[in-house]
């Protein structure tokens, strides 16, 4: 059996999954933080996976890329599982 993912692993997922996104819809950092009253640098760290981000967040970002927060976690477990499987 693996074992659960580590923190930095869920959130090395995270960053992958919303730089995805982020890139999909076609805004920069800098636009992404404006919508959700974040900096450059913060959106930095999370994509890097050097942030956490917390459930609150995670939905003010997918409905700030116009996503369902269902299909950016979607995602994020995709990513958790290529590191696994």
């Amino acid at each position: 059996m693996v074992g659960l993912p580590t923190n930095l692993h869920r959130q090395k997922a995270i960053g992958k999954a919303l730089r995805t996104a982020r890139e999909a819809a076609g805004l920069q950092q800098i636009q992404l933080g404006e919508r959700i009253g974040r900096t450059q640098g913060y959106i930095s760290k999370i994509e890097g996976g050097h942030q956490g981000v917390d459930v609150l967040l995670l939905y003010d970002i997918a409905f700030a890329l116009q996503q369902e927060p269902i299909a950016l976690h979607s995602n994020v477990i995709k990513y958790l599982e290529g590191e696994n499987g």
